[in-house]
């Protein structure tokens, strides 16, 4: 045991031994490669103080000293008299800067490479004087590849996003120069969103993509600007820019409230116009299942939607519904001023405020009764969140006014009008007679709303009758107290449903049959000869066959009501049944008047002995 103790010990020390000794070697070996790629680079630099014609003396420190000594005059090379030797390159004489060119190529002067002024420019940093000689130094290189001097009245860009301006490359600092210097800098500015938007049309035409409030077709070829990585790119620059201007509390808001945004938009007012948001949308006019792709307005960037935030139902039909949203290949993450400013599924009121927008693109859509109900059920289970908003009025009244509420007859309908809503649960709009209803609805300013149970909850709070109404209670309480205002043609349907659904013959009436016929005996559906419509009372019993004798034919109800399939439900809506002794007066001096033009003839005696039974009958 101990001998196996001593070999592992062994084993062990030899192995941190020989790992500590490959450790030694490689940091030997990186310090060497750092000294060598130091001594590479100064040996470059001086190659370079001496092409620009800086008469230089490249020896030992030692040498130096004794010069000194023997009180020659040389001087040391400093980045101070670099950098006023560098200044000389417009000046004649022996002793000035050979830059071999300024506002040219940098291939065509001194320096030839961007890996050498940046040598130079490394090197001049290390005076505190830097920034203040910054001026009037030719080290300003911009995008496209051109050396200029630094001008105080004439600063460029200093930005990371200058390929977002393709066609303004002189305006930029060339993008390997740009960490080494700070914006403060003499001949150094600040590339915002204002002057993106100064300069954007060098790149993209105002005539096209400038439209305000009008989307523009977008190719999708990736070699053409605007492409989804070129507009990826400004996105990016405009992130950056206002979260680093914008006030620290709007950052650190609840992501749900948009409230605080204001300063936001303000910052993208000089991009409002400009088309930037890639967007898909049906093809105009609407065609099912074709979309387009569509570069709409920033001032549009609060009603655009990002699918990806949704799931479930609601995005099924969202998705069915067409309108425009995100292009889906467009990436949103970790950009705060797209997941602020998107409709997305943190904020409901958001989508209502898009659908609103919306409301006549909806209104002109074969849109499905699901779709419709899945959109409102969102808005019903969010209610709460909903009833939050400062602003809950406006957006309940923005909810009425999408056609996304679908009436009895299957239609989707806005409720912007004055009408009256009734709220019918499924059940009941599945009961009632649809026939001419929707005419009916017009005419009596009434609509009659099919629901599902999740939707009592939304309607209630916009304040439509939360009561629980059976199919009775409409034709009690709406349908027969307007019953004109229903089509003649459409009225024996809803007649029969009452006289064989609602009224089934049975021994007695509950509370609600008997209001019901109350309501039915005030109604004028039977018609007379000439068209016109009368209550039940108005007419005659026509099974009743002393009535039939006594009664002129005008006075029974003409057409199906003849029928004795009606004869039930005539009575319970209050057709005249009994002679009356009026009825027999006037009967018996139509017979009087008869005999005296005709003489008693035996249909005249017939009749005579009818009435003075009937007369008998009812006085005894």
């Amino acid at each position: 045991m101990n001998n196996q103790s001593q070999q592992f010990s062994s084993s062990t020390v030899g192995t941190i031994g020989s790992v500590s000794s490959g450790i030694s070697e490689k940091v030997d070996c990186l310090n060497h490669e750092a000294n060598k790629t130091k001594d590479d680079r100064l040996h470059v630099l001086i190659q370079i103080f001496k092409e620009l014609g800086i008469k230089l003396l490249d020896a030992p420190t030692r040498v130096l000293r004794s010069i000194k000594e023997a009180n020659l005059e040389a001087s040391e090379i400093s980045p101070e008299f670099f950098m006023s030797f560098l200044k000389s390159y417009n000046a004649t004489g022996m002793d000035t800067c050979q830059l071999g060119g300024l506002d040219c190529s940098i291939e065509e002067t001194t320096f030839k490479t961007c890996s050498h002024l940046q040598l130079c420019i490394s090197y001049c940093q290390q005076s505190k004087l830097f920034g203040q000689q910054l001026h009037g130094l030719p080290f300003c290189l911009t995008e496209d590849g051109i050396l200029r001097r630094f001008k105080r009245d004439n600063p460029v860009f200093c930005t990371k996003y200058s390929t977002i301006l393709t066609k303004s490359a002189c305006l930029f600092l060339h993008h390997d120069l740009i960490d080494l210097f700070t914006i403060t800098f003499d001949g150094l500015k600040q590339f915002d969103i204002n002057a993106f938007a100064e300069f954007l049309p060098t790149t993209l035409s105002s005539e096209v993509f400038r439209t305000h409030n009008r989307p523009v077709a977008r190719a999708i070829q990736l070699d053409s600007v605007p492409n989804i990585i070129w507009l990826s790119r400004v996105w990016d620059f405009i992130d950056h820019t206002v979260t680093q201007n914008v006030d620290k509390s709007v950052l650190d808001g609840s992501p749900d409230d948009t409230s605080n945004l204001d300063s936001v938009v303000e910052m993208l007012y000089p991009l409002m116009p400009w088309c930037l948001i890639p967007c898909t949308q049906s093809v105009q006019p609407f065609v099912e299942d074709t979309i387009e792709h569509v570069l709409f307005p920033v001032s549009k960037l609060r009603y655009t939607v990002d699918l990806s935030t949704y799931n479930g139902s609601i995005k099924k039909a969202l998705k069915l519904l067409a309108l425009p949203y995100l292009d889906q290949s467009f990436e949103v993450k970790k950009r705060f001023i797209l997941t602020s400013m998107l409709v997305s599924d943190k904020d409901p009121c958001a989508l209502i405020n898009f659908l609103y927008e919306y409301k006549e693109e909806i209104r002109n859509r074969n849109i499905t009764q699901d779709v419709c109900t899945d959109i409102l059920e969102y808005f019903s289970e969010h209610i709460d969140r909903i009833s939050e908003n400062d602003n809950v009025e406006a957006l309940l009244n923005k909810i009425i006014q999408i056609p996304l509420h679908v009436n009895v007859n299957g239609h989707n309908i806005s409720l912007d009008s004055n009408a009256r809503v009734l709220v019918l649960d499924d059940n009941v709009s599945e009961k009632i007679i649809l026939d001419g209803v929707e005419k009916w609805a017009n005419a009596s300013g009434t609509i009659l709303l099919k629901a599902t149970r999740n939707l009592i909850k939304l309607y209630a709070k916009i304040g439509f009758t939360a009561e629980k109404l059976e199919a009775i209670d409409v034709y009690t309480n709406h349908l027969l107290l307007k019953f004109d205002c229903l089509p003649k043609e459409n009225h024996q349907a809803h007649l029969v449903f009452i006289r064989d659904i609602l009224l089934a013959k049975s021994s007695s009436f509950n509370t609600k049959q008997k209001i019901l016929i109350a309501v039915l005996k005030t109604v004028s559906f039977v018609e007379e000869n000439d068209g016109i419509l009368f209550t039940a009372s108005h007419f005659k019993d026509p099974c009743n066959e002393l009535l039939k004798l006594m009664c002129d034919p005008n006075d029974f109800p003409g057409g199906p009501f003849s029928q004795i399939v009606w004869q039930e439900f005539l009575y319970t809506a209050g057709i005249q049944t009994q002679v009356t002794p009026k009825m027999v007066l006037q009967f018996a001096r139509s017979i009087e008047e008869e005999a005296g033009r005709k003489g008693v003839t035996k249909e005249i005696s017939k009749n005579l002995k009818i009435d003075k039974a009937y007369t008998f009958t009812n006085q005894h």
